[in-house]
């Protein structure tokens, strides 16, 4: 499978990127919607929360794969919500996606869990025939 990541820094050394995946940068919002509608799988690593990019990545075709969080997050527990006004508690990295779209566009399991996320990528391949079509025409797999 062919992983692409779009990680944005502003310094002259490169983050910290694995070789197996091709960094984009940070892209003109056109170029951005250009890959989610090659892409069929985008996957949130945890932040930023509720952000935009998820809901543009399902309107562009793709399954979203997000991480649960255990405990969830709050003003008790992570940096982010230190000192802001909320005593609310984040689930997941896009709750909304999670509560109100829902499989089969949006999964969400735990991903210190490999067996949990490895079933899931391969259920989604499963229940997303398009995804493992693509994949086999793409990666000659």
């Amino acid at each position: 499978m062919e992983i692409h990541g779009t990680v944005y820094y502003e310094s002259r050394r490169p983050p910290e990127v694995p070789a197996f995946v091709k960094n984009h940068g940070l892209l003109p919002q056109p170029e951005f919607q250009q890959l989610l509608r090659k892409a069929k799988l985008f996957i949130g690593f945890g932040f930023p929360y509720e952000g935009p990019a998820p809901l543009e990545a399902i309107a562009n075709g793709c399954v979203f794969l997000q991480s649960r969080f255990s405990p969830p997050h709050s003003s008790l527990n992570h940096e982010f919500f230190r000192g802001k006004p909320t005593s609310r508690e984040v689930f997941s990295q896009h709750p909304y996606a999670e509560n109100f779209i829902g499989k089969p566009h949006v999964w969400t399991v735990d991903y210190n869990n490999s067996e949990e996320f490895e079933a899931a990528i391969k259920a989604i391949m499963r229940t997303q025939p398009w995804i493992q079509n693509h994949l086999l025409s793409t990666f000659g797999g």
